[in-house]
């Protein structure tokens, strides 16, 4: 072989190898634009997630000042039916108290 058909058989090697190279790359930046948009996908789900989650809090802090407000106004029911029924408490013993000395003072 002469010079000349050398380096013809080694340029058409190196097209090939060339070829290889550009498939590769190719392949390589369809992997990446796969995981850009696999990425864009997981940071779109993490964003809803987190205003989901962000919802809910607001939810639970507000029915927690709720229930903390009903705490206080059941708090506040339950002495004053505790107040009323020592009212009663004394008052009932007070009639019955009467009662015996108007039975005792009848003939």
């Amino acid at each position: 072989p002469d010079a000349k058909s050398e380096a013809t058989a080694a340029r058409g090697a190196s097209q090939e190898g060339g070829g290889e190279m550009k498939a590769k790359v190719a392949e390589l930046e369809r992997e990446l634009a796969e995981a850009r948009r696999a990425r864009d996908v997981h940071e779109r789900d993490a964003g809803e997630t987190i205003t989901i989650l962000e919802r809910d809090l607001a939810t639970f802090q507000a029915r927690i000042c709720q229930l903390s407000d009903d705490k206080e106004k059941l708090s506040s029911e339950a002495e004053t039916l505790r107040a009323s029924l020592i009212d009663a408490s004394e008052a009932k013993i007070k009639y019955k108290d009467a009662f015996e000395s108007m039975v005792a003072a009848s003939p």
